[in-house]
């Protein structure tokens, strides 16, 4: 199987206000369809840093399945 880490973007409204929360996806690419098959949103407010996390995660060619370990040293480090 062929897989990507991708980031989301989430926006919540309350009334006038709003914000914007960035999180990661694991996705997957056949015959030209996308199956986001494991999401986590929320994860900050913060673009670059979700990014960033996401771009070492496709260089690395993490596993998937490692992806909660790598979320929470991703949340004790920010």
């Amino acid at each position: 199987m062929s897989y990507k880490y991708v980031v989301v973007c989430s926006t919540y409204l309350n009334g006038e206000m709003s914000a914007t929360r960035f999180g990661i996806a694991v996705v997957e690419e056949t015959d030209g369809n996308t199956l986001a098959f494991k999401t986590v949103s929320d994860l900050s407010t913060d673009f670059d840093s979700v990014q960033k996390l996401v771009n070492t995660c496709n260089q690395l060619q993490l596993d998937y399945e490692t992806m909660d370990d790598v979320l929470a040293d991703f949340l004790c480090s920010v």
